[in-house]
């Protein structure tokens, strides 16, 4: 058995100070140039700001992926909530044809289903069947885990 965790090495309190202080220009543009005119569009756009802003934070750099092989079995856990982690993906290694690195000009002839971090590891990608579709499937191992998975395989 082997495991790793893959999280964002951004600086979380900064990226949240920086939300925050974009969160209130918006709030200052919008209530001086938009709210006299139209209050509605104003408060919308804030709230469509503020609830866009809390996913984003969440989903790229409070959401971290626990990759894990174990009785031939690819494992990725989603570790948002650390009393309550999910397993979003499980697959026999034997069903993963090839893992490459992810090239930005990939061309998508799959659904893709991201487990990756938002950092500065290079992404890989491999093809997983289930549910008879086709998907593209991007996350961020490790060379060790990337070895393991190879020497499982063959």
């Amino acid at each position: 058995m082997y495991k790793e965790v893959s999280k964002s090495n951004v600086n979380k309190l900064l990226v949240l100070l920086g939300f925050i202080i974009s969160m209130v220009v918006v709030m200052l543009v919008t209530n001086n140039i938009i709210y006299p005119v139209n209050k509605m569009l104003a408060d919308v756009i804030n709230i469509l700001y503020f609830g866009f802003g809390v996913y984003f934070y969440m989903r790229y750099f409070m959401t971290s992926y626990e990759y894990k092989v174990e009785d031939n079995t690819f494992v990725i856990t989603k570790l948002l909530n650390k009393n309550n982690p999910q397993i979003v993906l499980s697959i026999s290694i034997d069903d993963i044809e090839k893992i490459e690195e992810y090239p930005d000009d990939f061309i998508q002839d799959a659904e893709k289903l991201d487990f990756s971090s938002f950092n500065n590891q290079k992404k890989y990608y491999f093809y997983a069947y289930f549910d008879n579709k086709k998907y593209v499937v991007l996350f961020n191992p490790t060379d060790k885990l990337l070895e393991f998975i190879n020497e499982v395989k063959s």
